[in-house]
């Protein structure tokens, strides 16, 4: 009966299988590549600091006011977007109830639903209250 005789237990390939097996399982985790950050689009939009510091510009040069809605920033061209106009529109609104809040202007609305009038009050100069 011929053929190679069967490997009895404990001989060296058997022992080399066992001890890389346990090497394998040891082995510390390889660091992988940290997944990728998710970073939102920015978007062109008219900031609330922006529309504060544009409406006090505006209010110097022009102390007797108006309308709120003129002192919205005009447009840069037609390349400007929607979502740009608008904000423009809710951040100014917002620097006139800021203002107001700090007593640097006075608004007032002659009708429901009327145009907003703004304009510097009295004590303007007078520093802001923090």
């Amino acid at each position: 009966m011929g053929g190679s005789a069967p490997q009895q237990a404990g001989s060296p390939g058997d022992i080399l299988d066992l001890l890389l097996a346990c090497f394998a399982l040891l082995e510390p985790p390889r660091p992988q590549a940290p997944p990728p950050r998710y970073a939102p689009p920015s978007l062109d939009v008219w900031t609330l600091a922006e529309a504060l510091h544009h409406l006090q510009a505006q209010l110097q040069q022009h102390p007797a006011g108006g309308a709120l809605e003129h002192f919205v920033p005009a447009r840069e061209g037609s390349e400007a977007g929607e979502l740009r106009r608008r904000s423009g529109v809710a951040s100014t609104f917002l620097a006139g109830l800021e203002l107001a809040k700090q007593g640097r202007v006075v608004l007032q609305q002659q009708e429901n639903f009327g145009a907003l009038q703004v304009r510097l009050s009295a004590d303007a100069g007078a520093p802001a209250a923090v």
